[in-house]
């Protein structure tokens, strides 16, 4: 953290992501919505939309973290260390501001919108998990791609690894998106008077999206680790 905040450059990216967080955040608050029923339903597509931004964002900062080593990765290499341990420490420095990231737009968007309470929980607890999953999924794909003989970080993000991180992290957000969908059709449905909660459905969706996380989590996770592993230089 203290090398982070050393360096110039980083100071004006993040008075881009705080501009990015305040620009979307007036978008929403600027759309015409007239119903109670129309902003909740806004608040849950508020998955998708901030999901890309946040997907966006491990691109740029925790896609590239493994490459960022760069001519030190020899180093890394001979000391005692573990690489699962070294993945770790990159997913552990990005997921904190990533979190706090998804955890405004959440808060921000759900007060703007003024969502009931079930799809404020819903939308909010699918933000946090997505934030959570694809910085995993960027250290993940980070490893699986290194790139540690570039001399810019826009070479990083516009590489293969960098096209497979975000078509991976824009599928992950959709299959989240699609299970979430049903228990938020049940609920609307229920809103309407009618009688549509099944709990054997809302289960299956409930263990089907706790599949999708593991899934999106330990399969770059392990596919990064093994590929640091036979690296070489």
């Amino acid at each position: 953290w203290v090398m982070f905040f050393r360096d110039v450059k980083h100071w004006s990216q993040m008075i881009l992501i705080g501009g990015l967080v305040f620009v979307y955040l007036f978008s929403i608050r600027r759309l015409p919505l007239d119903t109670p029923d129309l902003r909740s339903l806004i608040s849950f597509l508020n998955v998708g939309t901030a999901g890309f931004v946040i997907a966006a964002l491990g691109l740029r900062f925790t896609f590239p973290s493994v490459s960022l080593e760069g001519k030190a990765w020899w180093i890394i290499r001979c000391a005692p260390l573990d690489l699962s341990r070294v993945m770790r420490q990159k997913f552990a420095f990005s997921v904190v501001p990533t979190l706090i990231v998804a955890l405004v737009l959440g808060l921000m968007t759900n007060f703007i919108l003024d969502a009931d309470r079930f799809t404020s929980w819903l939308s909010l607890g699918a933000l946090l998990s997505v934030a959570f999953v694809l910085c995993a999924m960027g250290v993940g794909f980070g490893a699986v791609f290194p790139r540690f003989n570039v001399e810019n970080i826009h070479q990083i993000e516009s590489s293969m690894g960098g096209f497979v991180y975000m078509a991976a992290s824009l599928f992950y957000i959709g299959l989240t998106l699609a299970l979430l969908a049903w228990p938020m059709k049940m609920h609307f449905f229920g809103r309407f008077g009618r009688p549509a909660w099944d709990w054997r459905l809302v289960a299956a969706s409930a263990a089907a999206w706790l599949l999708l996380n593991a899934v999106a989590t330990v399969v770059p996770w392990t596919l990064g680790r093994r590929a640091l592993e036979d690296h070489e230089e």
